[in-house]
C-alpha cells in the first residue's frame, strides 16, 4: 500500500476483516483489498455464513467502505454490482482432454513452446524469489501500478510454501528465465495470483502458456476442481 494508506483490522465474533483507509479527496474510504495490492477478493472472513450483521457493525465502527467480496459470498448489505472473473472447471476425464477443449490457438502455443525446448521448474530458494521480483518490476513498468515490497512477495510464497499451499514456477529456456507465475492453493481451488514473462524475441516461445498449462496437468493429477483467475476483469 501506498504512504497515504492507514491499515486497520476490524474483528469480530468468529470473523475477521483487514481494512485499508485511503484519502479520497476530502473523503477517507476503508478498502477491502485496495486496489493494486493483487488480491482480488477480501473483505470479512468468517466462520459462519452470514456476514450482513457484521457487515453493518463494520458500517458503524469503520464508516464507509468498498468490498469485493469472493464468488458465492451471499450478503444484502449496502449496493453492489456483479463483477467478472474467469473461474475454469477441472470436470475433464483427464488432463489430455481438458487441453483438448483449449481454444486452437492456446494449444499451438503450447505445442511450439514444448518443441522448441522450454521447460518448466519449481523453485522456492531466495535467488528465485529474487529474480520473480525482478520480472514482475518489468511487467509493472509497463502499468499504473508498482508491486508490492519484495519482502512481502517473499513472506508469502515461503509461509505458503512451508504448508504446502503455494506452487512457484519458471519457464527456462536454455538455462534462461522467460517466464514465471504464483499458484496459491486452498482446498479444490488453484488460485493465479502473479506472473511475468520476458518481452522481445523470446516472448514468442510462449512461456506463459506452457505455465498455465503446467498447473493445469499438476490439478488434475492432484485432484483439484477449480481454477480461479482471481478477479480478471474486476480492475
Amino acid at each position: 500500500p501506498k504512504a497515504a494508506t492507514l491499515f486497520s483490522l476490524a474483528l469480530f465474533k468468529n470473523a475477521i476483516c483487514p481494512i485499508f483507509r485511503k484519502k479520497m479527496g476530502p473523503v477517507e474510504i476503508g478498502f477491502s483489498p485496495i486496489f493494486g495490492t493483487e488480491t482480488a477478493y477480501l473483505g470479512i472472513v468468517s466462520k459462519d455464513s452470514d456476514i450482513n450483521s457484521k457487515l453493518k457493525q463494520l458500517k458503524k465502527e469503520a464508516g464507509n467502505f468498498f468490498m469485493i467480496l469472493p464468488p458465492g459470498t451471499q450478503t444484502d448489505f449496502g449496493s453492489s454490482e456483479t463483477a467478472q472473473t474467469i473461474i475454469t472447471k477441472f470436470n475433464q476425464p483427464s488432463a489430455e482432454e481438458h487441453f483438448k477443449i483449449i481454444k486452437k490457438g492456446h494449444r499451438y502455443c503450447v505445442n511450439k513452446a514444448e518443441k522448441d525446448g522450454v521447460t518448466i521448474e519449481e523453485d522456492y530458494s531466495d535467488e528465485a524469489i529474487e529474480t520473480y521480483y525482478k520480472m514482475l518490476m518489468e511487467t509493472y513498468s509497463a502499468s499504473d501500478y508498482n508491486p508490492l515490497p519484495k519482502e512481502f512477495y517473499k513472506k508469502i510464497i515461503q509461509g505458503l510454501h512451508a504448508k504446502n499451499q503455494i506452487k512457484l514456477l519458471f519457464a527456462k529456456y536454455q538455462g534462461k528465465t522467460i517466464g514465471c507465475a504464483a499458484f496459491p492453493h486452498s482446498g479444490k481451488t488453484i488460485y493465479y495470483w502473479t506472473g511475468a514473462s520476458i518481452k522481445g524475441e523470446l516472448a514468442k516461445l510462449y512461456p506463459n502458456n506452457v505455465i498455465q498449462w503446467h498447473i493445469i496437468k499438476w490439478a488434475y493429477e492432484n485432484g483439484f476442481k477449480k481454477y480461479d483467475m482471481l478477479g480478471a476483469g474486476i480492475e
